[in-house]
């Protein structure tokens, strides 16, 4: 299985608020840094540096609310075991839904 943090980065990156801390793309890809093994300043430099790269629209600033009120794990899990299942990844955007992907 992937990293996490290379998906919370690309999550954030592809859903990025450019540098207010407090934006929710910012706490989404903070709370994912939980789970690298990076420390927290290192993960969440590189977090800003990301969101920094992208001028998102008010779309994308929504869709990161979204997302980061959803990636919670249910009860008695631990986050970043959660975070690595599939309904963890789609919940914290790092997976695509499969319900919402077309189909031909």
């Amino acid at each position: 299985m992937r990293r996490p943090h290379a998906l919370a980065l690309l999550a954030a990156a592809g859903l990025a608020a450019a540098g207010c801390s407090t934006s929710p793309c910012q706490r989404l890809g903070e709370k994912l840094c939980g789970c690298t093994g990076q420390t927290s300043q290192t993960c969440s430099t590189q977090v800003e540096n990301q969101l920094k790269a992208v001028n998102p629209d008010q779309v994308q600033l929504d869709q990161c609310q979204v997302l980061f009120d959803r990636c919670n794990q249910p009860v008695g899990a631990v986050f970043c075991e959660w975070v690595n299942t599939e309904a963890g990844q789609i919940a914290c955007g790092l997976a695509p839904d499969p319900s919402t992907i077309p189909t031909t």
